[in-house]
């Protein structure tokens, strides 16, 4: 156990280790921590960071107090009396956003807060984006800033202020973070040049379908299934919506599959009759 030094009603700079940072994110953006007194609390989070409490010397917690809930894993914790007075003001009360401690400190101490905030945090990794869900909007605002300090651009969601929103260009920077290796995070916060160039290519491919398919209905005029006719119709009136968006217009509703595999026959009988037709 480390003492870490109590701040005064001044906010005087208080110097804490990587694992007291570490420690502070999992209690301050776990989604319930129940204080039972200044150190003892009952926390309900993800299994990473009910292990990574578990590791901290600065936690006492007992294997047979881990057990599975709903939000993810419930412990019973105990901290050392320094780290308690962290997370209450000076009146002894639970802060409701970050301690200036921790706001305040060097970017090396706030990327290891952000690690333990990532890992006790409801996260929803998405195809587009990330989803932080924060206690409440003060601890959102607070991480929106530690995370731009660790460079990662994040926003609130304009519905739910306790929601913090990172868009797919840094969602690789966030998954570093969560792992700990800020410096893969640097290099794998490349790939949205990767990620660029397939939504170049999509539209490339889009736009060649559309083409393809105009050309069909041209070739064929009423001369075709009307499956197949509504369905290219369908992809020439909405360019910009995918294929299970348009499935979703049909009557009855069809899946991707279906309206790709209706597209490609709708060609293939425009080329067989383009072949059979006689040459001007």
């Amino acid at each position: 156990m480390i003492d870490v030094e109590r701040f005064s009603c001044r906010h005087k700079a208080v110097d804490l280790s990587d694992s007291a940072a570490l420690v502070l994110g999992i209690l301050l953006f776990a989604p319930h921590v129940e204080w039972k007194s200044t150190i003892e609390a009952t926390i309900r989070c993800r299994g990473q960071g009910i292990a990574r409490l578990k590791a901290s010397h600065l936690v006492q917690i007992a294997d047979e107090s881990i057990r599975p809930d709903a939000v993810g894993f419930s412990a019973s914790v105990r901290l050392n009396a320094g780290l308690g007075h962290l997370v209450r003001d000076r009146l002894g009360r639970q802060i409701q956003g970050v301690p200036p401690a921790l706001m305040g400190s060097s970017q090396r101490i706030t990327l290891r807060a952000v690690d333990g905030a990532i890992s006790a945090a409801v996260c929803q990794p998405r195809a587009t984006r990330w989803c932080i869900e924060c206690p409440n909007h003060h601890r959102s605002l607070a991480l929106r800033g530690m995370l731009r300090r660790c460079g990662v651009d994040a926003r609130i969601d304009t519905r739910d202020p306790r929601k913090l929103i990172v868009e797919a260009t840094q969602s690789v920077r966030v998954e570093g973070l969560s792992l700990g290796l800020p410096q893969l995070a640097k290099q794998r916060a490349r790939v949205h040049i990767v990620y660029d160039s397939l939504e170049t290519l999509n539209e490339v491919r889009r736009s060649d379908q559309i083409n393809r398919t105009r050309w069909a209905l041209e070739v064929l005029g009423d001369q075709a299934r009307r499956d197949l006719l509504e369905t290219g119709r369908l992809r020439i009136d909405h360019p910009d919506i995918s294929l299970d968006e348009l499935g979703q217009m049909m009557e009855p509703p069809a899946t991707r599959h279906t309206m790709c595999g209706r597209l490609r026959r709708l060609h293939q009988e425009a080329l067989k009759r383009a072949s059979d037709s006689p040459q001007p």
